[in-house]
C-alpha cells in the first residue's frame, strides 16, 4: 500500500490541473471549494528593521496610512497597518519598499468567512485515513518540506512547514495535496485576528496601554499585562445576596478616597470604601486633601467600574452582567495626610496599626508609599506574612533619578536600593516599565526587586509624569488642582474627573495586587482555608497564601530583556536586579493555576474529560482562552495522556490534582 501511494502522489503532482478555471496560485481551498485569492485594499503588512523611526514619524511621512486604523502585530515580526480609502495600493507598496526602516512589504488577503488573513509558510492537512497518512514521507521528500509534525498526536492532522517567506509555495502545495484526493482537507496555514470575548465599553479603556497595548497610542505592541485574556478566566458568582462577592478583600494604604462616578457600589454600599479606617490623625476625616488624588488613582486601577460606558476599566472585573455596577470589596486605610509634605506628623505606630488592621481584615495589601525602616514596621510586615499569610504588594520607589543635594542638577544613580517596605523579603516588590517594555528610568532597583509592571511613558524629564489615565477627585479637586489642565493628554476632551498622566511604581504595584486578587478568586481552594482566611506562613512556609501568590506571579512573568518568545517551558529564573523576574502577565498567571479545567468553568469533572476528547478526536472547539487548559499533566502537549491523567485523578485516585505549571505555549 505504501509503495502505491508514493507513486500515486508523485504522478498526481506532475499532472496539470485542468478542471480548475482559476489561474494557478490564485486560489485556495475552503473545505472543498476552490476560492479565489482576494487582496485587501484597506491594509497591508510590513516588517520593520533597526532603522525604523517609530510609528508617529512613519504616519507623518506616509499620508496614505490611516492613523485611526488598528495597528496589529502579525506573525514573523510583521505589522498590519491600515490605509485610507481610495489610495492606489500598488503605489503605496512601491513607496514603502524604498523607505528607510521598512524591511519587507506584503499584501493581506480576504477570507470569505474569517475576514482579513495573513498567510504563513505552512500547510495544514487532514488525511482521509491512516493509510493515506503514510504518504507523508513522500510529500516531505518531493516538496522539500523543512519540518512537519502531527497535531496532538492524531496521525491524521499534519502541519507541513516550508522555508520562511514561502507562503505562495504553501498555497500551491496545499492545493495539490487536496487535488490528489488523499486529503479530506488541505490548505495553507494563516493567521487571523483573535478578538477577546470581552472588551469594556469604557471610553478610556483604549488609552489604558498597561492593560492592553495594541500600539495605537504609542509604545510596543503587547507591552501590557494581557488583562483581556485574563478576564476570560474570571468566574461568575452564583449567589444573589452578594455574599460570595464580598468575601475577598483588598486593602489600599494611601491618602484617602472620595466619591467618584466610576467607583460605583461596593457590596451594596454606594461609594468608595465599603469599609475604611482613618489612621493619619487628621481631623478632616477620610477624604484626601483637595489637591491630591494618589489613593483615588490607585482605587481606579483596581476597581474602576467595567463596561458602564464611562471612565476607566479596573482590573477587578466581575463576570456577571448583574455585577457590572459593583466592585470587588476593598478596605481603604488612610495613613497619609498631605502628600506634598509627606505628612510630618505621621506616626509610625499609626502606620503599623493600619498594617495590622488590614492584615486581620483582608487578603491582599497594596502599598504605593515608602516609609523609613523602623523595627515596629518591620515587625508588622513580619506578622502580616507569618501569622496572617497576607501578600503585601509594594512599589519599589521612584528615586533612581532625582535632583542632587543642591537641587540644581538632575542625576540618575547607577545603583539604588528599594524603598521600605518594598525591600522587605516578605513583600512582593514591584518596579515600573515604560510603554516600550524598558525599565522606567526613575524606577528603583536592586537584589530585592521581584517583578515589573507597565506605567511609564518613556520620556526622561523631571516631571515624573506617567501616561496612565486614572480617576481623580470629582470636579476641580485632586491632581487637577495641583497640575492644572490635563497635560499632553491623548483625549483633549477629558474632564477634570480624570487625570491622564499618572504613573511610576505607584501605578505598577496595584496592577500586581489586582492580579493576585484574580488568582484568589479563581482558585480559593488553592490559596485559602475553609473559613476564607489566608493560609498562614508560620506552619506552611512553602504553601502559605503569600508565598504561593508571590511565586506564581514571579514565575509567570515575561522576560522583556531577552525578548521572551515562549519557546516552550519558560525559564522561571530571575533575570537581573533591574527587572527582577520580568514584566507581569495576568493571563499567564491565571493559566498556571487552571490546568485540567478544560471547559473553564472553575471545576474539574467528567465534562473536562469529554471536552478534551471532543477537541482531540471529534473536531470540537479548542479550550478557551488557551488550549493548554487541557494540558492536565503539564508536559506542554495536549493529547490522550491528558485524558488518562484526568480519569486517574477523578476516578482512580492514582494521580494528584493537575499541578501548577509555567508552560504558556504548546510544544511541538
Amino acid at each position: 500500500m505504501m509503495l502505491t501511494l508514493k507513486h500515486l502522489y508523485f504522478y498526481l503532482l506532475l499532472l496539470p490541473i485542468v478542471n480548475i478555471a482559476i489561474a494557478a496560485d490564485n486560489y485556495y481551498y475552503v473545505g472543498d471549494q476552490a476560492t479565489p485569492i482576494v487582496y485587501s485594499d484597506s491594509s497591508i503588512a510590513i516588517e520593520i528593521d533597526n532603522d525604523f523611526a517609530g510609528w508617529e514619524q512613519f504616519i507623518k511621512i506616509n499620508p496614505s496610512v490611516n492613523p485611526d486604523a488598528k495597528l496589529s502585530h502579525l506573525p514573523n515580526g510583521m505589522y498590519r497597518i491600515g490605509l485610507h480609502a481610495g489610495v492606489k495600493i500598488e503605489s503605496v507598496i512601491s513607496n514603502l519598499k524604498t523607505s528607510t526602516g521598512i524591511k519587507k512589504v506584503r499584501r493581506i488577503w480576504i477570507h470569505p468567512t474569517a475576514g482579513e488573513i495573513f498567510p504563513s509558510n505552512g500547510v495544514v492537512v487532514k488525511f482521509r485515513s491512516q493509510a493515506e497518512a503514510q504518504i507523508i514521507d513522500s510529500i516531505v521528500q518531493y516538496d522539500n518540506i523543512s519540518n512537519y509534525r502531527w497535531l496532538a498526536d492524531s496521525k491524521l492532522f499534519c502541519y507541513l512547514g516550508l522555508e520562511k517567506d514561502q507562503y505562495r509555495e504553501a498555497v500551491d502545495l496545499g492545493n495539490r495535496i487536496y487535488e490528489s484526493g488523499l486529503a479530506e482537507l488541505s490548505c495553507f496555514d494563516f493567521a487571523i485576528e483573535a478578538e477577546p470575548l470581552f472588551t469594556p465599553n469604557d471610553p478610556l479603556f483604549k488609552y489604558s496601554k498597561y492593560l492592553e497595548n495594541d500600539g495605537s497610542y504609542g509604545g510596543t505592541i503587547d507591552a501590557d499585562i494581557d488583562i483581556a485574556e485574563a478576564w476570560e478566566y474570571v468566574l461568575p458568582f452564583n449567589d444573589e445576596d452578594y455574599s460570595d462577592y464580598c468575601q475577598l478583600q483588598i486593602a489600599i494604604l494611601d491618602d484617602g478616597l472620595s466619591d467618584h462616578e466610576d467607583l460605583g457600589y461596593i457590596c451594596g454600599e454606594y461609594f468608595g470604601p465599603g469599609e475604611y479606617w482613618d489612621f493619619d490623625n487628621d481631623p478632616d476625616g477620610f477624604a484626601p486633601s483637595p489637591d491630591q488624588g494618589h489613593g483615588q488613582a490607585i482605587a481606579g486601577i483596581l476597581s474602576g467600574l467595567n463596561n458602564n460606558g464611562i471612565g476607566v476599566s479596573g482590573i477587578l472585573r466581575p463576570n456577571n452582567p448583574q455585577y457590572e455596577n459593583y466592585n470587588p470589596f476593598f478596605l481603604t486605610c488612610r495613613v497619609i495626610c498631605d502628600t506634598n509634605t509627606l505628612d510630618p506628623h505621621l506616626d509610625y505606630s499609626r502606620v503599623a496599626e493600619a498594617l495590622l488592621y488590614a492584615g486581620g481584615s483582608t487578603h491582599i495589601l497594596s502599598i504605593s508609599w515608602s516609609f523609613g525602616v523602623e523595627p515596629i514596621l518591620e515587625s508588622a510586615i513580619n506578622a502580616l506574612y507569618i501569622d496572617n499569610g497576607l501578600l503585601c504588594v509594594c512599589a519599589a520607589g521612584n528615586r533612581n533619578c532625582h535632583f542632587d543635594d543642591d537641587g540644581k542638577e538632575y542625576v540618575c544613580d547607577d545603583d539604588t536600593l528599594l524603598v521600605f517596605p518594598a525591600e522587605h523579603p516578605y513583600t512582593l516588590s514591584v518596579g515600573a516599565t515604560d510603554e516600550y517594555d524598558i525599565k522606567w528610568i526613575y524606577s528603583q532597583w536592586g537584589k530585592q526587586l521581584d517583578v515589573m509592571a507597565p506605567s511609564g511613558d518613556g520620556i526622561f524629564d523631571e516631571t515624573f509624569y506617567g501616561d496612565m489615565v486614572a480617576i481623580d477627585q470629582m470636579g476641580d479637586a485632586g491632581y487637577i488642582q495641583e497640575y492644572g489642565a490635563n497635560p499632553d493628554c491623548y483625549d483633549t476632551t477629558l474632564n477634570y474627573d480624570y487625570f491622564c498622566r499618572f504613573g511610576g511604581t505607584s501605578a505598577a504595584a496595584p496592577q500586581v495586587a489586582g492580579i493576585a486578587m484574580l488568582l484568589l478568586a479563581r482558585r480559593p481552594d488553592l490559596f485559602l482555608l475553609e473559613n476564607g482566611d489566608c493560609i498562614p506562613c508560620s506552619n506552611n512556609p512553602d504553601s502559605c497564601t503569600a508565598k504561593l501568590l508571590k511565586d506564581i506571579i514571579k514565575y509567570s512573568c515575561e522576560d522583556v530583556v531577552n525578548n521572551d518568545e515562549m519557546p516552550g517551558i519558560v525559564d522561571t529564573s530571575r533575570i537581573n536586579d533591574r527587572y527582577g523576574y520580568g514584566r507581569v502577565n495576568a493571563a499567564r498567571a491565571l493559566l498556571a493555576v487552571s490546568h485540567g479545567d478544560v471547559d473553564n468553568d472553575g471545576t474539574i469533572n467528567l465534562l473536562d474529560v469529554t471536552y478534551t476528547i471532543n477537541y482531540l478526536y471529534k473536531g470540537g472547539p479548542p479550550p478557551n482562552p488557551n488550549v493548554l487548559l487541557a494540558d492536565a499533566d503539564c508536559n506542554g502537549r495536549v493529547n490522550i495522556l491528558d485524558v488518562t491523567y484526568l480519569i486517574n485523578y477523578l476516578y482512580n485516585g492514582t494521580e494528584p490534582a493537575p499541578p501548577i505549571c509555567f508552560i504558556f505555549k504548546e510544544l511541538n
